[in-house]
Parts: C-alpha cells; structure tokens; sequence
C-alpha cells in the first residue's frame, strides 16, 4: 500500500483484505499523534483493512532510491520491515531478498517499527538512512581491501569513503548519506 496517509480507508473499501498480506510503505508525515490515537501510522493502517497481516516494509528510502540496483560494491541495500504477524513478515523478508535487497526485521509495529515511521513533523531515526549490509563473502572481500579501524579478526567492512561514511558495530551495515548517492559515490 502506497497511499498518501489517510487514504487507507478507502484503500479498505476497495476489497476484502482478509488473510491477505499488504505490505506498507505509507508515511504519516505531518500527522499528529493523536490524529492517530497514539498509535504507529502501521497500526492505523492494519485496523482499517480488518483483517490483513500488515508489514512495514519499503518506506524508508525515497522510491529513486529504491529503483536503483540493490547491489551496491558487493553490499546489497538494506530494506527494513516490521510486522505483528510474524509469518508474514517472513513471507515479505523472501521477497525483498528475491529483489535483491537485504531484509533486517525490526519487530513489532509498535516496537521497532517505531524506528522507520514519521511521528508528527519528526521523522524517526531509521527514515532515509541507506544502509549497506555486507554478507560474509563480500565483507571479507571488501576487509581485504581496505581493512578498517575495528578488529582484523572480526572482519568488519571500513568504507573506503570513512570521513564521510561510518561502520557500524556490528559489522554487517555501512552508511552512504544521500548526498554521496547524488554524487555517485559508493563504497
């Protein structure tokens, strides 16, 4: 579902949603909290198509940034979900890793799926972040290449771009800020 927000009660009346995944990508940017009864926009969305099995998936990133190949030096881009159906949720984990991408389960709608949608005027911490996860062959490649300021043994990925990117701790996720995407910068 790709509405404008508020759009999702005639996006209910359109059909019987029953049993049926919808996958979310909807942002309730500008709308206050309690338009939305102090709810995510995601929970908003799941009880007005009574019935479905809502994931949060594919809203984080601008859709030009989506159309670009997933496959980023070896890396593939990150797209994040969240789900109170956890069977569903794998069910759109496979498909977003049958388009390439890399699905990072956030949890619950309500829990992390807090991190990826808009709380009033305030986007939440996830939005717009394009995030690299780097699997174990091309993590290696890429710390035989440019090995980073982390422990050799734990074989982290330093992006060749460090001054203007970060690696995460956890080994698996690089940073390219948007700007370096319209610049055509990769790492």
């Amino acid at each position: 579902m790709a509405v404008p927000f508020g759009f999702q009660n005639e996006v209910a009346n359109a059909a019987d949603w029953q049993r049926k995944i919808v996958i979310d990508a909807t942002n309730a940017y500008g709308v206050s909290p309690d338009e939305l009864g102090g709810l995510p926009s995601s929970a908003v969305n799941a009880q007005a198509l009574v019935g479905s099995r809502l994931v949060r998936a594919f809203n984080h990133l601008p859709a030009r940034t989506l159309a670009q190949d997933p496959d980023v030096k070896g890396g593939r881009r990150i797209t994040f979900l969240s789900s109170d159906d956890e069977d569903a949720a794998s069910q759109v984990a496979a498909l977003v890793e049958q388009l390439g991408f890399a699905a990072i389960n956030l949890g619950k709608l309500a829990e992390g799926g807090l991190l990826v949608q808009a709380r009033g005027s305030t986007w939440a911490r996830l939005i717009f972040q394009d995030l690299i996860k780097f699997d174990s062959r091309s993590r290696a490649d890429a710390t035989a290449i440019n090995r980073g300021p982390h422990d050799k043994s734990r074989h982290y990925a330093q992006p060749p771009c460090a001054a203007r990117a970060r690696c995460c701790r956890d080994g698996a996720i690089a940073r390219r800020p948007a700007r370096m995407l319209r610049a055509g910068l990769t790492h």
